[in-house]
């Protein structure tokens, strides 16, 4: 699922990561938006315009993703809280469990969230669903394919970690309906 505006997704997956843009104006008060321009073009390895990525900035601070600071000449870009937020559910919806050949093995996911996460909880469940896992119990999810890497990845976006469990088993009697729905 791509985002409704892929550059501005990409210019926050950028500072995301732990950069901070910084660019000093030595001639000119413009030359800081220059060399952004310049820095985005060649990180992002595409031909955006400086149309584009001055649009995609002005969305970012507006929306208050990002913020810039000036201080003795120089343009920090930093991403705010809100914008790691708005950048993490993005990378959540990103997420997709690819379906190999089955190694005959379940994998049982349970979790016990407390309410105090039970936005997360019910957003964990949504998005277990859309991938495709059998809600077997409550709090207890099954898949036949390997997933270890993604749930953790989904769990530390929603920082729910430590309530999730992945439970590794081989076939058991009465599977036969799970080997039917997920057609192996």
């Amino acid at each position: 699922m791509k985002p409704k505006n892929e550059l501005s997704y990409k210019i926050l997956k950028i500072l995301s990561v732990g950069a901070l843009i910084t660019a000093v104006s030595i001639l000119s008060p413009t030359l800081p938006y220059v060399l952004l321009r310049a820095y985005l073009r060649r990180k992002l390895r595409t031909k955006y315009t400086p149309y584009q990525i001055n649009n995609s900035l002005a969305y970012l601070k507006r929306k208050k993703f990002i913020a810039f600071k000036f201080k003795e000449r120089k343009l920090k870009i930093m991403i705010s809280k809100l914008g790691r937020r708005h950048f993490a559910k993005q990378s959540m919806n990103e997420i997709e469990i690819k379906p190999t050949t089955w190694d005959r093995r379940w994998r049982l996911l349970t979790f016990d969230i407390p309410e105090n996460h039970k936005g997360a909880r019910q957003t964990f469940r949504r998005k277990l669903k859309d991938l495709g896992f059998f809600h077997f119990q409550r709090s207890v999810f099954i898949f036949p394919y390997a997933c270890e890497l993604e749930l953790g990845e989904l769990a530390n976006i929603l920082d729910i970690r430590e309530y999730v469990h992945i439970l590794i088993c081989d076939r058991f009697p009465g599977d036969q309906p799970l080997v039917k729905k997920f057609k192996l």
